[in-house]
């Protein structure tokens, strides 16, 4: 099972950075990965790679691969709130047939053919952990969301699909954020407010995101 609004609020959020290409069509798409237990949506377009974890889902291991910008979020806000049942079957075709049970309806889609890329050996690897506060990632991000649009407009020339992006890397005292192009560029440093491990340890990397809206008032974690 799985919570309604949970697997809607970030299918929203994670579906934004899967591929346009209809050559790419696996990208198409948005990724439920459980293992061990623990679920997790992930999407790319080969550039970017948005990834959220669904707290509330007790699901069998495996992935279930799902067409994005489908209407699966708008359908699913047609079902009353609470808790959906997941499960997969064949349908007439031959055709595995992802179904969300609620219970007043249920949402089908169908499973996407195909092994979805394995995205997690391409994320950068930390030997520390820095902790900032959400409220100057917060103030940073929108502060810098300006010179993000402005490279999305840059952007749009070379890809399908240009969202509002801000790069994020580890420095010597916090994080990085960084947006624009040309002589129209910023880079803002939120200070770590703690540090597990001296900061040269830190492997460099850099992590692009979409600019969103943050939620609560606890710290953020990287």
């Amino acid at each position: 099972t799985i919570d309604r609004d949970d697997l809607i609020r970030n299918f929203e959020r994670v579906e934004k950075a899967a591929s346009t290409d209809e050559t790419r069509y696996i990208l198409n798409s948005v990724a439920l990965k459980v293992q061990d237990g623990k679920a997790l949506l992930v999407s790319t377009d080969g550039r970017r790679l948005s990834m959220s974890p669904l707290d509330t889902a007790k699901i069998k291991d495996g992935i279930y691969v799902i067409r994005a910008d489908a209407g699966v979020a708008e359908a699913l806000k047609s079902l009353a709130p609470g808790e959906l049942e997941l499960g997969v079957r064949k349908g007439a075709e031959g055709a595995e047939n992802i179904q969300l049970k609620g219970s007043d309806g249920r949402v089908v889609t169908r499973v996407i053919d195909g092994s979805y890329p394995n995205f997690e050996q391409i994320l950068p690897e930390s030997e520390t952990t820095h902790t900032v506060s959400r409220a100057d990632f917060e103030k940073a991000l929108k502060e810098i969301r300006p010179y993000a649009k402005e490279e999305a407009k840059a952007n749009s020339k070379k890809y399908n699909r240009a969202s509002d992006m801000v790069h994020i890397e580890k420095r010597p005292g916090g994080l990085e954020l960084s947006a624009g192009v040309g002589e129209a560029k910023k880079a803002i440093l939120v200070p770590a407010t703690e540090a597990a491990g001296p900061f040269q340890k830190v492997v460099a990397g850099t992590i692009v995101m979409p600019i969103g809206p943050a939620e609560g008032a606890e710290p953020a974690t990287f």
